[in-house]
């Protein structure tokens, strides 16, 4: 499955900032095939790229940076169904705790606390759950590479059951523009291809794949020539932190964990005021020159998504690999070096390195549909 509905890719500007806030982004209820069964239902917000089932949500952000990235508002007990990618899927808890399963019927589970993140590997069958009894509560979807999906055993005529028109594949027919999808066109469904399409994997293998934050190692996905890095950025009362990323970098993206960011240039130039959930696009070039300024008395978390992903299409599962790891499951390299001074300096002034967030008592809810897109250029 190709990115039909999606921005073409371009060189990054090198001037232009998009803030997406959270607050004004548009919802999706039934985005995806398996939103259609009560028990995965759930809100969907696309900051970049596209859904796998449902290719005309527009996405928040101007331009296509080489990955798909969602975030999630899911009730209590309810997440996603098991299914598979051909390139990794990065999940970050940003609230509440979520169970992440693996295996052919999901089998194998770890549970990621808030701020947590896990990479799954290519070919991995996979789902999410919020495992909090009473709030509703947002996970965070980063897909590299192209939006392809296989459903896992069921999920298709599961789906059907519950009144969804949808081809073979579990592509949702109605939502595509142009020509009408045939309902048994497209690949086969995963009781069709071979066994060795789903790579076991066990538990201290998918280890080896989780980041803790309590630790604070960061991230770092990698394919020929292409690169995600993800890591946390902690600021203090009145800190100012200087943005600084990998030479190979083409885009950055920040996203505020809890707090609110303000973001200036060299100069004091205001760049932008974002809050909890509010995430800011800017090419790698423009960041170097940007500080990143907490001036509330409140703490400010933020992810740092680094990344070189424009030039990608889709990967073949050995071509991905979770940077550090190697067959033997040592780690080693740059990216598996502890989240440097800002993080160690959270120590220094006696705070706490696992910080828990506060969550609304909320029940999801159908949102209006909202115009394309939902970021704002500065």
């Amino acid at each position: 499955m190709s990115g039909a509905g999606t921005p073409a890719e371009k060189p990054a500007s090198e001037t232009t900032v998009e803030v997406a806030c959270y607050a004004s982004m548009p919802q999706f209820d039934s985005s995806i095939l398996d939103t259609f069964i009560p028990r995965c239902r759930r809100l969907t917000q696309l900051h970049f790229g596209r859904i796998v089932s449902n290719p005309d949500a527009p996405q928040a952000f101007s331009e296509n940076v080489g990955f798909n990235m969602t975030y999630n508002l899911v009730e209590p007990g309810k997440g996603n169904a098991l299914h598979t990618h051909p390139s990794v899927e990065i999940f970050i808890a940003l609230d509440g705790k979520w169970e992440i399963a693996w295996g052919g019927r999901g089998e194998h589970t770890t549970v990621l606390q808030p701020w947590d993140m896990i990479a799954v590997p290519a070919h991995v069958r996979h789902s999410y759950k919020n495992v909090e009894e009473k709030t509703a509560n947002h996970i965070m979807t980063i897909l590299c590479g192209d939006a392809s999906i296989t459903w896992g055993p069921d999920v298709v005529a599961e789906a059907r059951n519950h009144g969804v028109r949808c081809t073979r594949r579990g592509e949702l027919l109605g939502f595509w523009s142009g020509e009408e999808l045939q309902e048994e066109a497209g690949a086969e469904t995963e009781e069709d291809e071979p066994d060795a399409y789903h790579r076991p994997m066990s538990n201290p293998e998918m280890a080896r794949h989780v980041r803790r934050f309590r630790d604070g190692q960061s991230l770092s996905v990698q394919a020929k020539g292409s690169f995600v890095n993800v890591s946390w950025r902690a600021l203090a009362q009145g800190e100012t932190l200087a943005i600084h990323c990998s030479p190979r970098a083409v885009d950055v993206l920040l996203v505020v964990l809890e707090g609110s960011l303000l973001l200036t240039r060299q100069g004091g130039e205001l760049v932008a005021v974002t809050s909890q959930l509010d995430s800011v696009r800017v090419s790698a070039a423009e960041a170097q020159g940007i500080l990143a300024c907490n001036q509330l008395r409140t703490p400010c978390t933020i992810l740092v998504v680094e990344s070189q992903m424009r030039a990608i299409a889709g990967r073949q599962c050995g071509e991905w690999l979770v940077a550090g790891v190697s067959p033997t499951g040592s780690m080693g390299g740059e990216c598996f070096a502890p989240v440097e001074e800002a993080w160690r300096a959270i120590g220094a002034r006696g705070g706490r390195k696992e910080r828990r967030i506060a969550s609304a008592t909320f029940t999801c809810r159908s949102y209006p549909k909202m115009a394309a897109g939902g970021a704002r250029l500065l």
